[in-house]
C-alpha cells in the first residue's frame, strides 16, 4: 500500500529506476504556508552520490505540481515531482527477473489450487467419499470408510484399474 495517514493522506508514486518519484498530500487546509527550505533539506539527507547511498548522480530537486498559490496551500491536494535524471533502470534487471519469477511462481500455485478444488468438488460427488477442503499444496484426503477397504487396498485397485496413483494412509 503507498497510501498513509489519516488527517493527512500521502500517496507516493514512482520508481527510482522510473522517471520520477513523488507524492500527494491530501487533506491540507487552505491557507498554510509551505516551508519548501524544509523539503529541499529532507531531500539533501537522502541525496545519492554518498556512502551507504546509490552511485546514482539525481540532483533531487523537487517540483510542485499543484495545491500551492503563492506558498500558501490551496486547499485541494499539493502534489510534488523529483525526476530522475540517472535513473540506470538496467541496473534493477536482477529484481525484475526475480519478480517475473514470482508471478511465474503466484501462477503455478493459482493453478494447483484451481485443479485441488476441482479434484475435492469431485471426490465430494461420489457417494461414500466425503473430502474436506484443503488449506494449500495439491492434496486432497478423502474419507472412505464407506468403502469398507483399507487405503493400501483402495490405493492398489485404483492404480491396478484406473491407472490413478495415490499415497496410501490417513490423517
Amino acid at each position: 500500500m503507498n497510501t498513509f495517514g489519516t488527517y493527512f493522506r500521502v500517496t507516493t508514486f514512482g520508481e527510482s529506476h522510473g522517471a520520477a518519484i513523488g507524492c500527494v498530500v491530501d487533506g491540507m487546509p487552505a491557507g498554510m504556508v509551505l516551508d519548501t527550505e524544509a523539503i529541499a533539506r529532507a531531500l539533501d539527507r537522502r541525496r545519492t552520490g554518498r556512502p551507504g547511498t546509490s552511485q546514482r548522480r539525481e540532483t533531487d530537486e523537487f517540483e510542485i505540481l499543484s495545491g500551492i498559490y503563492q506558498g500558501r496551500t490551496l486547499g485541494t491536494p499539493v502534489a510534488v515531482i523529483v525526476r530522475n535524471t540517472d535513473a540506470r533502470p538496467e541496473d534493477y534487471a536482477p529484481a525484475a527477473e526475480a519478480f517475473r519469477q514470482k508471478r511465474s511462481v503466484d501462477a503455478m500455485v493459482r493453478e494447483y489450487a484451481r485443479r485441488r478444488d476441482i479434484l475435492v468438488e469431485g471426490l465430494n460427488r461420489i457417494p461414500g467419499f466425503r473430502c474436506g477442503q484443503t488449506a494449500g499444496g495439491f492434496y486432497a484426503f478423502p474419507n472412505i470408510r464407506a468403502f469398507g477397504k483399507s487405503s493400501q487396498a483402495f490405493a492398489e485397485e485404483l492404480l491396478e484399474h484406473a491407472r490413478v496413483v495415490v499415497i496410501p494412509g490417513s490423517v
